[in-house]
This record gives structure tokens, C-alpha cells and sequence, in this order.
């Protein structure tokens, strides 16, 4: 019977939250955050000094480290760089209920000049494009903002009036792309920030400025409360359909792949024994798709010399599966591209007829990461469903901020327990993917100088990053760590970093840098040897300007020269050029260097497309290895993902290019890589039998809402939702800001939908990461581990500013 009846009622009311104050910190390679009601409306902050043609940082906020001072009361005080260095001074805010006051005084210790660039704070634009602002001149509109050039502004939010004021002039500058177009995921910026650019500084010279922030008024923060009743129950047929693609996207492509006509269905048998291979392939489907019956796929395997250990060839007929393979890697790749191959067709599992031959074109093909307190199973899900259908097989783990019991005191709030380290490692063991510990070793030591008891070990302790490896000390640090990890990982090859040894805090003459580099790298060449263990590096301090097309810290050719005459033979080199050109010809004489230096090189790319193509290209020219680098921060966690989605569709994009050797230009695959990692990462397995459902909103109109209630005195059985659902703002990526609330038996249960993930705004075309292919890019689905009985669910906004408008909640039963 179909109950149709709605109760809409509109109505605004005082939300609970009280008028509050705005609170302000002030965060290391962060600056100035700003918060109120849950409302973060200032995000950060930067003070950049560069040489006086911007060629070069000689200060970088937001990636060098700054220390804390808060042995005053309500100030936050960070420490800029140090008096032997190019800047020193320092960044302070001091806090009281109303007032917010900024001072920076910071000295030029240069003998040439330079450029100074300053951002006072970055707000989000979305959530004050309602706001009034207001200058000495009068009320100006967001259309005179770029014409605003002033020491003083007051700005009205829906949450409080704010007075600005600064020693100097600043500029309001729109750093905003509203409609954000459908492929433009790395667009995370949505600010309007307060500047200052190109401030001229002398040798010797100071930068002082004074900037606050008073809060003149607090409101309560005011909410649309409109609700949305619903009792409706409205049949749907065929509420879920299993997605189906007649001839699947295989990734990487094969070398060889014809399909022929009619498909193989998995047959159902209820008391089969199930060989190992058999098993295992339904283990691997079993993370895309779900069913209820006892599937018996007919596999016949032959291990066979196929010219290469991975190579695998697959035919599917009507009889079943057909697997050659010449090792474990070959039979694991064939069985991870059988499970893209699977599809399900009226309720069956089943594979198209088809003949594939496939071996790759790259030998060593391996990704770069990080670790973090929640990297072990944020790992497993990226390999699982990602990486190891890829065919990845290496893995350059940065774990230099693990738990080490030799060093205690670096313990931090990102580092890895030892035990998930070691699972992390057995996990990649296990699945064939050789992994590599790095931790670095010379330069980039920022990590083992967060403790200052280990400061005097540095090249500068006033400002440390490159460790002196003069010192008994020093050596012994290295060694402890390293022979901590070697026991641990137990690893073949280990990489010590050695890359931009003398970027920052280096007071002593460069060429000091290569006797520290001498040293050290005759310290784990010895280790190495000792431990029958291959040695990795970065390739950048070995190569000069002429030598390659960017990252060529050699300075100098007969300089660069100086410094590869000391890698040993048989070092791997992690040859990193971030240039965006998809022309081999730039990237083959730096590869063609390492080759006649003896090394062995590894054409080591970001997440420009245009660079991952034409130097993975070069590499299989000249016969070396692809590592793709990944710079999400320095903890490998899903938030630092989604602030970095362009950094992990690049892994789609190598591994693809590597082991297929494809032409296509990446503006030309037939797939968006970053869009793929979203739907591939947010995967769940998905029914495979049609389902009807009920439909409890159709609201054409899309009224702007805050809450939805549905409730009905029948209940229903539930298997999962279906949701078409827009945010009125765009937010930050990752961001909380729907909760949907039901009971089940008696416990209340809630779903929270994040910005980007599983919701976006109205202004905001990109797709949801959590989508299905072929069911629309902005409709969420969501299945349940088990059917339950619902009679009421509530949907709300848990975001202060937020309303949604939603156009379609399926309940699939």
C-alpha cells in the first residue's frame, strides 16, 4: 500500500549555543587559526622571506620548523629562524577575552637584499561572503575588495563584528574559485587572505609589523532551523541495481586483451571444495562485490616459463578460468585483474569471455609513504583495494618518527608504535611488496631535533636540521636507530635520505657539505656491507643545474662530480624531478649520469601528470625503476589524504604508466586517477542482487533545510540508504557536517557525512569521492553489515552555517 504524506514546516529558532568568544592560536608551519561556535574561519597564517628575484626561500613558513615559547600566559610564541641563519626573530600573539594582538620582528642577517611576503590570516571565504565589511572610507562591497589597500577593516559575521587593525598597509586578495569546476580536486583553497607582497628588505635590515584582531561584538550564531517531516513510504522498483560494464576497465592495461563473446558464470556449488586458488580469488572479489551463495569459479592453473617472474596469461571460456603464470607474483597479479574483470549480471557473478597476456613494462615500480599512528590499516585498505591490483612491488616506508626505544625523547604525537611498524612490514612481505625502511640520515633531520636534548648534535644547533656526523655522538644515534630497525624489518635494502643536506640552518661553507657527505655516507656504506644489505638514497645533491631539469642541489658540475665519486656502486638512486613535462628527452641525462656512475636509478616523480608521464617514459628508455614520491605531510593518515587527493591519484597514474608502458597522455586516459582513488579507496562491497526500496523524500523543490525527521508507525526492513544530498557552502575537505541518527534494538546509531567524501555544496561540481560508477557522481550509497527495522531516522546538520538540500533518501530493503 502506498502511504504518501507529507508535513513541511518552516521555522526559524535560536539555536542553543551561546554568544562565545573567538579563540586564536598560534601553530607551528601553521600561523594563525581562528575559531568560533565550531566555526573555523581563520586558517593559518605565513611570514616567507625570499632572495630579491623570488628565485629562492630563505625562509619557508609552512614547511621549516618553528619552536614554541609559552612560558608566558595566554602568548603564543614562535621562535624564526636563528641569528647564524639568513632570519631571525620572532612571531608572537598575545591573547586576552576581546583581543587578539600579532608582533612580528624579525631581523635580515643577509648581506644582500630581499623580498618579504606576509599573510596576515587566510579566511574561509565561504563562510563570510554574507559578511560587511567596512573601512575608514565607509561600507565597501565584495566587489571593491580587490581595490582595498588599508590599515584598518571591520568585517560583520553572522557570528561576531571584528575591528582589524595593522602598523602597515594590507590587501584583501581572493584567493577563490567558486563554482569549483568538476576536476579540480586540488582546489582546496577557498580564502580571503590579508596581505602584504613584495615587502623590499636591506642588508641588515628588520621586518616589524603589529596587527590585531578586536572582537567588537560576539553574536550567537543563528540557525535556519527549517525542518523538513516526513511519514512517506513509497515503493520503489528496483531501488539498487548491481552496476554492470560489459567490457571492464582494467588497470594497469594489459599488454594484450580481446574479449569474445558470451560470458563465464560462476557456478554454484553448495558442498565444493574449494582449492587454494579458488579460495583465494574469492577472498580478492570479495572486497567489490557481496552474495549469499557458495560459489565454486573452475580456475586451472599451469606455472609455466612465461620470460619474465611476473608475467601471467589469463583465457576465460566456457568451461572457467585458464591462469599461466611463471612465479607466486604472476598467479597474484592474475587474480587481482580477474576481479576487476568480474562483474555481476542478473544476480550472478561472472566474467566476459576473453583471451589477456600481460607482463610489465617497468621492473621496479614502488611508492613512497609515510607512517602515522593510524597507517597500519589505512595501509592494508590502500593496498587491498588499490595498490596490489596495480601490481605495485616496492614500498619506501619514511619511518624515521617510529617509537625507537634507542631514542625515547622523539616520541610524538605522529609516530608509529613499533608493533603496527612491524605488522606494516609483514602486511607488504606477505603480499609480495618489498618494503624499505627510510630514515634520514645527514640533512632533513628536523625530526630528531623536535627534542632539544638532542640539538647538539646538529651542524647548527641554534637551528638544526643537518646532523654533524663529526661527532662520536652523532654516529652513534644513527647506528642505534638504524640497527634498531634493521632487527626489527629485517629489510634487504635500507635508504638513508641524504637529499637537500644543507638547506636550512646550514651556517658553515657549502662545501663543508661534502665532507659531512663523505663521512656519513662511508658510515652506511659500512653498515650496509656489514648487514649484506643494499643501500638507497636521493639523487639531487649528486647532480648539477646542467645536469637535469630541476632538483640539482650539486651546485656545481665538478662539485656534483665530487659527490657521486663517493656513492658506492650498486646504490640505488632515488633521481627525483618534479618538472611537469611529459617530454622523456628532459629526464634522460640525469638518468643516463646515475647509469654511467654505477648506480642504479629510479626515476622518482610527484603528482604532476604531465611529469609522471614523461619520466616514467625516459625510464623505460634507459631500463630504470619508478618510484612515485608522496609529500602529504609527514603522517600517513586518511585527513592528510583528503587534503592531498592529488598526491594519491598519482599512484594510479605511475603504477599504470610503468607497468603498462601506455602512449596516452594523461589528459587522454580513458579514467581520472584522482576520482578513481576515491572511488576505489571509499569501495565497499557492493550487493550483487537487485533490491527494491522506499522512498521517503522527493523533495523537487530542494528546500534548504537544517533537519529532516521521517517516522512511521510501520517499520520497515533496511538494508542500506540511497542519498542525493548538497551542502549550501563549501567547506574544507574531510569536514563533519551531516549526521544521520536511527535506533537499532535499542541503540541509537548515527552516520556522519565529511565535505568531499560522502556530501558536497551546490557551488561545488566535483564528483563525491564515495560514489559507484554508473550511479550517479553525487549519490551516496550505504549498506548495512545486516537488514534492520527502522520507523524513524533523523538527518541533520551539525555545522553552525550549514543548511542541506536534499532531493532523494531510499531506504533499500
Amino acid at each position: 500500500m502506498n502511504h504518501f504524506s507529507w508535513v513541511i514546516s518552516f521555522f526559524l529558532s535560536i539555536n542553543v549555543l551561546i554568544a562565545q568568544s573567538t579563540n586564536a592560536h598560534l601553530i607551528p608551519k601553521k600561523g594563525l587559526v581562528l575559531e568560533n561556535q565550531g566555526i573555523k574561519w581563520g586558517n593559518g597564517s605565513e611570514l616567507n622571506f625570499f632572495n630579491s628575484d623570488k628565485s629562492k626561500h630563505h625562509y619557508y613558513f609552512t614547511w621549516w620548523e618553528q619552536d614554541m615559547d609559552s612560558s608566558q600566559q595566554d602568548v603564543d610564541k614562535l621562535l624564526i629562524g636563528s641569528e647564524n641563519t639568513a632570519v631571525s626573530g620572532f612571531y608572537q600573539l598575545r591573547k586576552s577575552k576581546q583581543l587578539f594582538e600579532i608582533d612580528i620582528n624579525c631581523q635580515w642577517n643577509r648581506l644582500d637584499s630581499g623580498l618579504v611576503d606576509i599573510v596576515h590570516n587566510k579566511w574561509w571565504f565561504p563562510f563570510i561572503e554574507n559578511a560587511t565589511f567596512e573601512s575608514p572610507q565607509g561600507v565597501f562591497s565584495f566587489r571593491e575588495l580587490k581595490d582595498f589597500s588599508g590599515s584598518s577593516l571591520i568585517i560583520h559575521t553572522s557570528w561576531g563584528s571584528y575591528e582589524i587593525k595593522s602598523s602597515h598597509p594590507f590587501s584583501l586578495v581572493k584567493q577563490v574559485e567558486i563554482p569549483v569546476p568538476a576536476d579540480q580536486f586540488s582546489r582546496r583553497d577557498q580564502y580571503l587572505l590579508l596581505e602584504e607582497r613584495n615587502i623590499p628588505i636591506l642588508p641588515g635590515g628588520t621586518i616589524k609589523r603589529f596587527f590585531s584582531i578586536r572582537e567588537l561584538k560576539a553574536n550567537t550564531v543563528i540557525s535556519n532551523n527549517s525542518t523538513i517531516s516526513s511519514s512517506s513510504i513509497e515503493p520503489v522498483k528496483n531501488a539498487w541495481q548491481a552496476p554492470f560494464q560489459e567490457f571492464p576497465e582494467v588497470l594497469p592495461k594489459p599488454k594484450e586483451l580481446v574479449f569474445h563473446k558470451g560470458f563465464y558464470v560462476f557456478p554454484e556449488m553448495e558442498n565444493a571444495i574449494l582449492n587454494e586458488t579458488q579460495k583465494e580469488f574469492l577472498k580478492i572479489i570479495s572486497s567489490k562485490w557481496q552474495w549469499d551463495k557458495k560459489y565454486a569459479p573452475q580456475i586451472n592453473t599451469r606455472k609455466i616459463p612465461l620470460g619474465h617472474e611476473e608475467a601471467y596469461k589469463i583465457q576465460v571460456e566456457n568451461t572457467g578460468i585458464f591462469i599461466d603464470y611463471e612465479t607466486e607474483k604472476g598467479l597474484q597479479h592474475a587474480l587481482y585483474t580477474l576481479q576487476q574483470l568480474t562483474v555481476a549480471q542478473n544476480g550472478k557473478l561472472q566474467i566476459l569471455l576473453l583471451s589477456l597476456s600481460d607482463q610489465p613494462s617497468t621492473d621496479w615500480r614502488g611508492i613512497h609513504l609515510f607512517t602515522g599512528p593510524t597507517s597500519l590499516n589505512f595501509h592494508k585498505q590502500q593496498f587491498e583495494k588499490i595498490l596490489l591490483p596495480l601490481k605495485v612491488n616496492k614500498v619506501v616506508v619514511q619511518c624515521e618518527q617510529a617509537e625507537w626505544k634507542s631514542f625515547p625523547n622523539i616520541h610524538n604525537p605522529i609516530s608509529i608504535s613499533l608493533n603496527d611498524l612491524k605488522a606494516s612490514f609483514d602486511f607488504f612481505n606477505k603480499n609480495r611488496v618489498e618494503p624499505i625502511p627510510l630514515i634520514q640520515s645527514l640533512g632533513h633531520m628536523e625530526w630528531f631535533f623536535k627534542s632539544k636534548e638532542n640539538r647538539f648534535m646538529a651542524v647548527n644547533p641554534a637551528y638544526p636540521y643537518t646532523l654533524n656526523p663529526t661527532l662520536e655522538s652523532s654516529k652513534l644515534a644513527i647506528l642505534n636507530i638504524w640497527d634498531e630497525a634493521i632487527s626489527l624489518l629485517k629489510p634487504k635494502t635500507i635508504h638513508v635520505g641524504f637529499d637537500e643536506i644543507g638547506m636550512i640552518g646550514f651556517n658553515e661553507p657549502r662545501e663543508k657539505e661534502i665532507d659531512y657527505w663523505n663521512i656519513q655516507m662511508g658510515l652506511l656504506d659500512s653498515l650496509t656491507k656489514a648487514r649484506k644489505l643494499n643501500l638507497m638514497i636521493w639523487g639531487d645533491m649528486g647532480l648539477a643545474p646542467s645536469e637535469g631539469p630541476d632538483a640539482c642541489n650539486g651546485i656545481t658540475s665538478e662539485r656534483a662530480r665530487k659527490i657521486r665519486s663517493s656513492i658506492p656502486k650498486g646504490t640505488w638512486v632515488a633521481d627525483w624531478h618534479y618538472l611537469n613535462n611529459a617530454d622523456p628527452s628532459v629526464y634522460l641525462p640525469n638518468l643516463k649520469i646515475w647509469k654511467e656512475n654505477g648506480n642504479i636509478p629510479l626515476a622518482s616523480t610527484w603528482f604532476y601528470p604531465q611529469n609522471i608521464k614523461g619520466f616514467v617514459s625516459a625510464a623505460q628508455k634507459v631500463g630504470a625503476g619508478v618510484l612515485q614520491t608522496t609529500w602529504a605531510d609527514f603522517e600517513s593518515s586518511e585527513y592528510n589524504m583528503l587534503q592531498n587527493m592529488e598526491q594519491f591519484g598519482a599512484y594510479i597514474l605511475a603504477l599504470d604508466y610503468a607497468w603498462s608502458g601506455r602512449n596516452e597522455l594523461p589528459e587522454k586516459l580513458p579514467y581520472h586517477p584522482i576520482e578513481k582513488w576515491g572511488q576505489l579507496y571509499y569501495n565497499h562491497p557492493l550487493p550483487i542482487y537487485s533490491m527494491a526500496g522506499t522512498n521517503i523524500l522527493n523533495d523537487k523543490k530542494g528546500a534548504l533545510i537544517h533537519n529532516f525527521r521521517w517516522e512511521n508507525k510501520k517499520a520497515i526492513s533496511v538494508s542500506g540508504f540511497s542519498l542525493a544530498i548538497k551542502t549550501d557552502r563549501i567547506l574544507p575537505e574531510g569536514t563533519p557536517v551531516i549526521k544521520i541518527s536511527y535506533m537499532n534494538e535499542g541503540t541509537e546509531k548515527s552516520i556522519l557525512l565529511r565535505y568531499g567524501v560522502e556530501i558536497r555544496g551546490e557551488r561545488d561540481e566535483r564528483p563525491i569521492f564515495d560514489n559507484i560508477p554508473g550511479k550517479g557522481k553525487n549519490i551516496w550509497h550505504h549498506f548495512l553489515p545486516k537488514s534492520i527495522s527502522l520507523n524513524q531516522l533523523t538527518i541533520e546538520s551539525i555545522h553552525p552555517l550549514v543548511l542541506f538540500k536534499m532531493n532523494q533518501f531510499h531506504f533499500l530493503e
